[in-house]
């Protein structure tokens, strides 16, 4: 009986994490956004020109901090062999400055744009790892 019900463990086990692999990252849009892009973002497959550029690898984000004016656009550039999220804090919320989140993975490659048009100083997360982070100061 002990063994019965180990063995289903371990199946359940691992068909959830399969079935969780296999759906973890949602499919584009032809916006290049899951769900839509939201205003002052866009998502950027092939690499591009920002102000100023923050890169992700598996350290987490640098530079973190980084100040620029405001009306800025930050590219945040993939530079590592896993998806990120850029999300401002706080995680799971983003709800410190809510248009400021890619609102999908960002894929090995990719990047994400956004332009800073509130001032002060915004944190942001990995919401794919929370414990990688930064800040954006945002000027005059």
């Amino acid at each position: 009986m002990g063994v019965i019900l180990i063995a289903m463990l371990v199946v359940g086990a691992v068909a959830y994490r399969t079935a969780y692999q296999e759906n973890a990252y949602p499919e584009r849009g032809e916006d290049g956004c899951f769900g839509g892009c939201p205003t002052g973002a866009t998502v950027d497959v092939e690499g591009g020109v920002a102000q100023s550029t923050v890169t992700y690898t598996a350290t987490g984000f640098s530079p973190a901090p980084l100040t620029v004016k405001i009306g800025e656009t930050v590219m945040f550039k993939n530079e590592s062999v896993n998806p990120m999220w850029v999300a401002s804090a706080p995680h799971p919320a983003h709800t410190d400055y809510p248009e400021f989140d890619a609102m999908k993975a960002i894929m090995p490659g990719e990047s994400y744009s956004f332009t800073f048009n509130k001032i002060g100083t915004w944190k942001y997360h990995n919401h794919m790892n929370a414990t990688q982070y930064g800040s954006i100061m945002v000027t005059e």
